[in-house]
């Protein structure tokens, strides 16, 4: 079986061969034997080269196809709210924030789901596409933020880990009761 690269090169040797016999005929030295082309050494760099520029287009079209598909990222943000705040309330603020987001894929829909109850939280997860893997941690602040504001106008109150100590005398009355506060962003904040 004759592949194509010996298709190309033995038309080439078989005209430089005939070419050298000329000149040396004319001298009057004997031709000499050249030795024999290694096609099998031809034939398998041509293969490595056909495989490399092959991996090479297959790649570039996996980023191609990829880039589009491939970074439709998925964002999950977990909110947790007072047990005396409205699921049905919650879920709607957390809803609207998305919606609110040019940055928020509208297909698949964002979906908010009510994961459990916690000690004294309701716990839910909205989940969100975003198109770009850039647009992500953009995306978690604006959500962060409209989720904190419509929180506040819509009176939802937002769970955070609070610490209340009461200090009572030796004889047991309480002398003072002192709260502490965790707010993101503000640290610890006594209230007494």
């Amino acid at each position: 079986m004759v592949s194509a690269s010996q298709l190309v090169v033995w038309p080439i040797a078989v005209l430089w061969h005939a070419a050298n016999n000329e000149k040396e005929g004319a001298e009057g030295n004997e031709p000499l034997e050249e030795p024999p082309l290694a096609l099998d050494q031809i034939n398998q760099q041509s293969l490595r080269l056909t495989t490399m520029a092959l991996f090479l287009i297959f790649a570039s079209a996996f980023y191609a196809i990829g880039s589009d598909l491939v970074t439709v990222i998925s964002y999950l943000d977990s909110v947790t709210l007072w047990h005396y705040s409205s699921s049905v309330a919650g879920k709607a603020v957390l809803l609207q924030a998305a919606h609110e987001n040019p940055r928020v894929m509208t297909d698949p829909e964002p979906m908010v789901f009510f994961l459990n109850f916690g000690a004294s939280t309701l716990d839910h997860e909205l989940r969100l596409y975003v198109r770009e893997l850039r647009d992500r941690s953009y995306t978690v602040d604006e959500l962060n933020r409209a989720i904190d504001r419509l929180c506040r106008e819509n009176d939802i109150n937002i769970a955070f880990n609070q610490l209340e100590v009461y200090l009572h005398s030796q004889q047991g009355n309480e002398v003072l009761e002192v709260k502490r506060a965790q707010v993101p962003g503000i640290g610890n904040q006594p209230a007494v």
